[in-house]
């Protein structure tokens, strides 16, 4: 692949979810981080689990889980960036799980589905509103800021069609849409 007419070589990244899942702390994080800089690693991926209430649970809150990283995720991101290497971070926006900050705060940004068992107690954020557009680059785009981010994971972990095909059939207009 080409970027702005350069060839492109992929950075060397370590992504702590598929060792440690959302058994996680601001130490152990350290730790692996130190170790991912001993070894070459370019990127440090601070995935799902991050936020209050764990992964899948927790998706749909994205205020930083304070027992975790009592004093956020910038003293992670300080210290990542103190051993060379650039911190990347996992947002799992088009998904809200019940119960959670934006289910509360914004139910009408929610598009929800009936009957179908694997996807219940899950919502997908219409997307196609200008209110949630704004407040997703604002959130994301305050956290590539305020930690310095060099990459981020935009993860989909849910089945868009059956939202889709529900809010197609009970949706006469979109309100908040342009």
């Amino acid at each position: 692949a080409k970027y702005h007419g350069e060839k492109m070589i992929p950075f060397v990244s370590y992504d702590h979810w598929f060792g440690m899942g959302n058994d996680i702390t601001i130490d152990n994080l350290k730790i692996q981080a130190l170790r991912a800089a001993e070894i070459g690693i370019e990127i440090f991926v601070v995935d799902a689990g991050w936020f209050i209430g764990d992964f899948p649970s927790g998706v749909g809150n994205y205020s930083v889980d304070p027992v975790k990283f009592p004093n956020g995720l910038e003293e992670l991101a300080s210290y990542i960036e103190c051993l060379g290497m650039g911190m990347g971070l996992w947002f799992e926006p088009e998904r809200i799980c019940e119960g959670t900050e934006i289910a509360t705060e914004h139910p009408d940004w929610l598009m929800k589905h009936f009957g179908i068992d694997d996807l219940q107690g899950s919502y997908l954020l219409n997307l196609a509103r200008i209110d949630v557009q704004d407040y997703l680059i604002e959130l994301i785009g305050g956290f590539i800021e305020r930690l310095h981010l060099k990459w981020s994971r935009w993860d989909f972990n849910i089945r868009p069609l059956p939202f889709w095909r529900e809010f197609d059939i009970n949706s006469t207009c979109c309100q908040g849409c342009e």
